[in-house]
């Protein structure tokens, strides 16, 4: 009776083992994961890696951050995406395009949407301070 009940588990495990495996190496696209109630335009290649920032976005994800192959996914669908970055441990990430135009259609389509059960804030995001004008730490 026990050594069925092993040969068994060891099938079933067998068998999910070979399910894994086979859906990591023949699933569909980011894109069929992909759960929102925006409307996305179709997937765009990403801007060359040495192009310029022209705009940056500021997002904050509730209750978590995306996956970042889902993130990258959904921003890059604008048109001239250079980069998403996640800040770790924060629920928040910065977004860069090579042209505005891309960035003011990712927050026109994106901001207060849900993606996946994340809730999006997409807003432009200030310019980096100059370190001179950055408040003084007091500790």
């Amino acid at each position: 009776m026990f050594s069925s009940h092993c040969s068994l588990l060891r099938k079933m495990a067998s068998q999910m083992v070979a399910a894994q495996v086979y859906d990591r190496a023949f699933a569909s696209p980011v894109a069929s994961q992909i759960q929102t109630d925006a409307t996305l335009p179709a997937y765009k290649k990403k801007a060359p890696s040495d192009a310029h920032s022209k705009e940056r976005l500021f997002v904050v994800f509730n209750p978590h951050p995306l996956p970042q192959d889902v993130a990258e996914d959904v921003f890059c669908r604008f048109g001239n995406f250079i980069e998403i970055y996640i800040v770790p441990g924060k629920n928040i990430g910065y977004v860069k395009y090579s042209e505005v135009s891309s960035a003011n259609d990712a927050i026109a389509t994106l901001h207060g949407k849900m993606v996946n059960g994340v809730k999006l804030k997409v807003m432009q995001a200030e310019s980096p301070r100059d370190e001179s004008n950055k408040r003084q730490r007091t500790y």
